[in-house]
């Protein structure tokens, strides 16, 4: 089974809490890019969503340092299988915050 995700640190203290840049390249026929921030140490969770609101893969789930995060999503399930074409939703909680954002994958 292929990682579904990968998460790094990529800096120091940030000011703003949840994303921090649009998920790119959007629209993708693969891998996308988040990045997020926690002003706080705390749980984060990062889950894919398809148009229906069922659950297709969670991305990220720690608990993690305060500071900004880069994550990759290969466009697969939790499972390993790649999700068919269409628009998915990428939903983010982090102490303090949540929010989503589309992503559109191309054949």
């Amino acid at each position: 089974v292929q990682q579904t995700v990968s998460v790094r640190p990529v800096g120091g203290p940030v000011a703003h809490i949840g994303f921090l840049s649009p998920p790119a390249p959007n629209p993708t026929s693969g891998r996308v890019l988040f990045r997020f921030g926690l002003r706080e140490p705390g749980p984060a969770r990062a889950e894919i969503l398809d148009a229906r609101g069922r659950l297709i893969a969670v991305t990220v789930d720690d608990r993690l340092q305060a500071g900004a995060f880069s994550a990759v999503w290969n466009g697969r399930t939790t499972a390993g299988a790649r999700v068919t074409p269409g628009v998915y939703f990428l939903r983010l909680t982090v102490p303090g915050r949540q929010e989503s954002r589309s992503i559109v994958l191309t054949p």
